[in-house]
């Protein structure tokens, strides 16, 4: 068996493990509240001898989860990479089979990937997941290389039925390869912003858990095909929508979760030390000098803290989730969803998880991200038993030292308050030893009158210090009572800590049987939590329900994303047929809305298998298989490919793979290469597309695509463009107003793209760009229409009419709808019949016709020196404009930076502050760090401790109340 890092992947070919690999280390990088955006995922990959069949299996480390799965390919790979890529966490280590040694053949062994799956699966999914995995070779092997890799190189290891194995059929899936998802902006724009309504993703993501935020970005990657589990989707959303007060009930509840990422806790929590830490005893010591005592320490010390941290936030999480279920039961709600969401959340799966936490933890005990609280849970949230003298006892003992403590210092205070007049603080280093801590401009004039012959500070203000140094501002000293007393603190706070950590271990394994609740439970929310998203994106935009259809009918269809940024947005119609109309050509002038009009349909079909509700007025919508596109104008230089290949390449895909119940969008197809040739090949594309009959959106330049295509396909082609109205201004100047309206028929206007330059180009300019254009359209005859008389385009209109009316009676469109549509195509009819007549040139035979003439090149005109000192002029201004905008951004950009730099630093200080750390006080600004100074070393001696052992047990209390962190 290889193992091969994705790095080393291609240079890998003849690599052969025949030795295990060294152990792999894998980091904890994890915040207090569980979330983690890194993921350590491993893939293990099992083909077929003839390549067809491969079996695919993911282990998840930071989640605890695995996923195995089965391929099937036909498109020499491209589906196996579409399916890895599209996965939750993209794998960064590949498990492969490179050649079949004695080594290797074991480690890919059916038998072996049952057995570990016995072993490693929760108790309750063996049994679906061995009739999933019955007769599929491929993805047990994988699943048994994959374990077998864990065990081999990584230093962590799952309990036994603990790991959540899960079996993907991806046949209820809709197909999104990496070209549409980047195309249409679905996780990130196209200059890989990700922040704010920018993206579908970001509109939609109104999640209060993580495993909300995961499952939606997983949603919206692999939208559903499933009509019934669609259906339950939609009926959520409604009733979520429906009511107010059910909807922010819900959502309050949601955020007493406080974000807790409970799937990743489980799974930090079912992995354990390949070296299990043995009980310290306390005599164990090593010493350091005369005064210091350090206790030795193990990883796995932190492992019971992070573990008791986990613990306290699975509580915490449960609550909330109890809250949940108050509000759902309250509601009376009958969404499958939601009721799922009630039964998950209710006392079945919550109260044996919390009756098992209670037995162990005090109930008032809560985690925290804060060091000191972190300390003191390690000390105080576990129970004592009643048999556990040793943790009661190191308890007390702990209280009563840190009480001494307190006394001392106050009686330090009070003789450094009467000697010169200020009080030192106390303070714990991260060393875990006490110290006391000056300011260093109140103690600097002393200093100065204790400094020996030999610059050393043995002695301040009559007593005498040891360990002393200046930091900065600051002034640390310690006194050999000091020492001591943080020494027995430190002894007793171990002590304690040790008798916690076997409880913590005891909690966690009782834990681990209930940790199938727990999950089920956070499926649940999870579900519910996008579905909230989708509820408040939907009532916020005055979203509609869509409902299932043979046709694709869409009234006041809108962008979801560009309507968020833009006011008073044009929405539009679309109509597709069952049999015929179902290749749409789209013209129209630059700027006037094609590449918007044609992503909407298809971002509204992707919401629509998502479950949630889409931006129109009405929409019937089929079920689609695959959503193909072809929109970017990208290249690809790391692989050698520049536009004109990735359209090509883009576009082979389309061809081989679409379906009948495909939808595929392209824009501007050909615009690589030469006009002719990208003419040539949009068109026979088109002709290729229309055959296999997928419903596609085509906006193009080329405004006789859609009448050259009516001639083989006349039922099959609706041709529509965006309208502009072109007037003039002062007589003579052409003016474009776009109104992102869609209307029949081809764009009439021709020069709109001169029309449009106006603005931005000098008029010489323009004018010989017009006689340069009238010039190229005179020498090829071929670009004009061939005239028809007023009975074609009668006939012509009357096929079209009835098409489009046989179309309408198979859609499920409401009342005022219909009315609207027909309304719409008895107006057009009238408006052809009225107006027909015959072209220019009709009746004429050949002999008659024109004889093409090949026409002479024009005469351009030189830009007036005026005109040119005009435009000289406003380049100077517009360059400096962009420059005092330019300079003006970066004064923005310095102050926000210093603005941050200064807020950081008062956060660390506030945070020191509260914390009672050592470290230097900052007030904002820049404070270099100065070389650590040893000032002195010597005995000190205070005024001598009075305090005795006999006080009651609620003087130790009160004064428990102030113990200095």
């Amino acid at each position: 068996m290889g193992f091969v890092d994705d790095k080393e992947a291609s240079a890998s070919q003849d690599f052969l493990a025949t030795s295990p690999p060294p152990q792999r280390q894998i980091p904890d990088r994890s915040n207090v509240n569980g979330t983690n955006e890194e993921h350590d995922v491993i893939c293990a990959v099992s083909e077929s001898g003839n390549g067809k069949v491969v079996g695919v299996t993911t282990i998840d480390m930071s989640l605890g989860k695995a996923t195995i799965g089965r391929v099937v390919i036909d498109d020499g790979y491209k589906t196996l990479v579409e399916t890895i890529w599209r996965m939750q966490h993209r794998p960064q280590t590949f498990v492969l089979l490179k050649k079949i040694l004695a080594f290797d053949k074991e480690n890919w062994r059916e038998n072996l990937g049952m057995a570990l799956l016995d072993k490693y699966a929760e108790k309750g999914d063996k049994l679906a997941l061995k009739t999933s995995l019955e007769g599929n070779y491929y993805a047990t092997c994988s699943w048994s290389a994959a374990m077998s890799y864990v065990d081999l190189t990584s230093r962590l290891r799952f309990l036994r039925e603990t790991l959540h194995v899960v079996y993907s059929e991806p046949a209820d899936v809709m197909g999104l390869d990496r070209a549409a998802v980047s195309s249409l902006e679905l996780l990130q724009t196209s200059r890989g912003a990700r922040a704010g309504p920018t993206t579908l993703f970001g509109i939609l993501n109104q999640t209060m858990t993580p495993q909300g935020r995961r499952l939606l970005r997983t949603t919206i990657l692999q939208p559903s095909t499933s009509k019934e589990l669609l259906t339950k989707r939609w009926n959520t959303v409604h009733e979520l929508t429906s009511s107010q007060d059910f909807f922010n009930d819900v959502r309050a509840s949601l955020q007493k979760l406080q974000r807790i990422d409970v799937e990743q806790i489980m799974g930090q929590m079912t992995k354990a030390s390949r070296n299990p830490r043995k009980p310290i005893h306390p005599d164990v010591t090593s010493f350091h000098g005369f005064t210091r005592i350090i206790f030795a320490t193990h990883d796995e010390l932190y492992g019971a803290e992070r573990d008791l941290n986990h613990i306290l936030m699975i509580k915490a999480y449960l609550k909330g989730v109890k809250s949940l279920h108050e509000t759902l039961d309250a509601a009376g709600c009958k969404s499958w969803f939601c009721e799922r969401a009630k039964r998950k959340s209710g006392p079945r799966y919550t109260t044996p998880v919390l009756n098992q936490i209670r037995k162990g933890i005090y109930e008032d005990a809560s985690f925290s991200n804060r060091p000191v609280d972190i300390k003191n849970n390690r000390l105080w949230a576990v129970k004592s038993a009643p048999d556990n003298c040793n943790l009661r006892l190191a308890r007390n003992s702990y209280k009563f030292r840190t009480n001494e403590m307190k006394r001392y210092h106050e009686r330090v205070c009070a003789h450094f308050e009467k000697m010169i007049g200020c009080k030192p603080d106390l303070v714990l280093g991260t060393d875990n030893n006490y110290r006391f801590k000056f300011q260093w401009s109140d103690i600097e004039k002393e200093t100065r009158r204790c400094v020996d012959k030999y610059g050393l500070i043995r002695r301040l203000a009559r007593i005498k210090v040891i360990h002393a140094e200046r930091k900065n501002k600051q002034f640390f000293f310690q006194t050999k009572d000091l020492v001591k007393r943080s020494n027995d603190v430190q002894y007793w706070a171990d002590e304690a800590t040790q008798q916690s950590d076997q409880k913590v271990v005891d909690i966690k394994m009782a834990l681990l049987k209930h940790f199938s609740f727990i999950r089920a439970i956070a499926e649940a929310v999870a579900d519910l939590d996008i579905l909230c998203s989708f509820a408040h994106l939907s009532t916020t935009q005055n979203y509609v329900r869509p409902i299932f259809s043979r046709t694709l009918t869409l009234q006041n269809a809108r962008h979801p994303v560009v309507e968020m940024r833009k006011k008073n947005y044009v929405g539009n119609e679309v109509l597709f047929g069952d049999q015929g109309l179902r290749f749409m050509v789209v013209t129209g002038s630059n700027m006037s809305g094609k590449s918007t009009y044609i992503k909407s349909v298809a971002l509204i079909q992707i919401l629509a298998q998502m479950g949630c509700f889409v931006p129109a007025s009405s929409a019937s919508l089929p079920v689609c298989d695959r959503v193909f596109t072809r929109l970017s104008t990208e290249d690809k230089p790391n692989d050698n490919l520049g536009t004109f290949m990735v359209e090509l390449q883009e576009m082979a895909a389309i061809l081989k793979l679409s379906t009948e119940k495909s939808l595929v969008v392209i824009d501007e197809l050909g615009r690589g290469t030469s006009t002719n040739e990208g003419k040539a090949i949009a068109f026979l594309a088109s002709k290729e597309l229309v055959r296999k009959h997928p419903r596609v959106l085509f906006a193009t330049h080329y405004t006789d695509m859609g009448e050259a295509l009516s001639v083989d396909f006349p039922d099959h082609i609706l041709s529509v463009h965006l309208e502009a109205q072109t007037d003039t201004v002062n007589g003579t100047t052409p003016r474009i107003s776009l109104s992102h309206k869609l209307a029949n028929g081809p764009v009439r206007d021709q020069d709109y793209g001169i029309n449009l330059a106006r603005r931005h180009l000098p008029q010489t300019v323009i004018k010989n760009a017009q006689k340069i254009s009238d010039w190229l359209e005179a020498r090829n005859p071929t670009t004009k229409k061939a005239p028809m008389t007023r009975a074609d385009k009668l006939r012509q209109m009357e096929g079209a009419f009835a098409s489009a009316i046989r179309q309408v009676f198979r859609t499920k469109m409401d009342k005022d709808a219909l009315k609207k549509f027909v309304l719409g195509l008895r107006k057009e009819l009238t408006y052809t019949i009225v107006h027909a007549k015959d072209d220019e040139g009709c009746g004429k035979t050949r002999s008659d016709a024109d004889i093409p003439v090949r026409p002479v090149l024009p005469v351009l005109e030189k830009m007036p020196q005026e005109e040119r000192d005009k435009w000289t002029h406003k380049r100077k201004v517009a360059e400096k404009r962009i420059n005092l905008e330019w300079n003006r951004s970066i004064e923005r950009q310095s102050e926000h930076y210093q603005q941050q730099k200064r807020r950081r630093s008062q956060s660390r200080v506030n945070q020191k502050r509260k914390a009672g750390e050592e470290g230097p006080v900052d007030d904002g600004q820049d404070v270099r760090v100065t070389k650590k100074r040893r000032v002195g070393e010597g005995e000190a001696q205070v005024v001598n401790d009075n305090m005795t052992e006999n006080q009651t047990e609620e003087q130790h209390e009160k004064e428990n109340e102030i113990v200095v962190p």
